[in-house]
């Protein structure tokens, strides 16, 4: 599988940007920020990194896929074991 180079236009920087703001200031994901990796590809947000709960995964995706000019999300995140 190719992986896909991110935030290679000044449209994917500006989701990702915004996807990591949306992520930061929503209580329920600002925790995870640290140990989280946002890139975005054509509008296709990818979230890589590890997290402490299923619950958490979920959280994250949904907060990144209601972010404005996200097409989808690809959910890459590992729940830590």
């Amino acid at each position: 599988m190719m992986v896909p180079e991110y935030n290679k236009t000044g449209a994917d920087w500006n989701v990702t940007s915004k996807v990591r703001i949306a992520l930061k200031v929503h209580e329920e994901t600002e925790k995870f920020l640290k140990d989280l990796k946002v890139g975005t590809a054509n509008g296709v947000v990818h979230l890589m990194g590890k997290v402490p709960s299923e619950g958490a995964k979920q959280a994250l995706e949904r907060v990144a896929r209601a972010v404005a000019d996200v097409t989808s999300v690809v959910n890459e995140l590992e729940v830590a074991s």
